[in-house]
């Protein structure tokens, strides 16, 4: 299906609608449609995931890559939104997985692969955590994350034990020519 050209204008604005906190749920277009319990029901769903998915995780990788090129507290804000959106995203799609399709429809898929993909979406990971949890997941992560980001060269290396790391570093490097 093409694009239109107000289709790709309206495309940026809407991802950034999560990230600037415009609205309180996933948009619209990123939520599971209806799906009737059948092969071609969970084939259009596959289908209609793996597209959502290339927009959402557009959209989680881009936070996450201006977060890492630029380590700020507002794009350290905006990568968690972007987490938990993602989080929101399985969540929501998994949990009609769960609830559309039978074991019986899953088990007569042609494809073995289709079956597979689907197995991989009703998992959830940190989706299944309440809301809060799942913020403080997300809080905690990030801040794992940053602590090794900002490339501090061997801050807490045990034979570098002085606070000028950089200068034990040079002194070592130094001493090996």
């Amino acid at each position: 299906m093409m694009a239109t050209s107000g289709d790709r204008s309206l495309r940026p604005l809407l991802l950034l609608l999560p990230v600037l906190g415009l609205c309180g749920a996933l948009p619209g277009s990123w939520l599971p449609g209806s799906y009737s319990n059948t092969v071609d029901g969970v084939l259009a769903f596959l289908s209609d995931y793996n597209r959502t998915a290339e927009e959402v995780l557009y959209y989680s990788v881009t936070a996450s890559w201006n977060y890492n090129t630029n380590l700020t507290e507002h794009n350290s804000q905006l990568q968690v939104q972007a987490s938990m959106d993602e989080q929101a995203f399985s969540e929501a799609w998994g949990q009609k997985a769960k609830s559309t399709f039978t074991t019986a429809v899953l088990d007569s898929l042609p494809n073995k692969q289709d079956r597979k993909l689907f197995d991989k979406i009703v998992v959830l990971g940190p989706a299944n955590l309440p809301t809060t949890d799942r913020q403080e997941y997300n809080t905690i992560l990030k801040a794992t994350r940053s602590s090794s980001s900002p490339g501090r060269a061997g801050t807490m290396h045990p034979e570098f034990p002085s606070k000028n790391t950089t200068q034990d570093l040079w002194i070592s490097v130094t001493k090996a020519l």
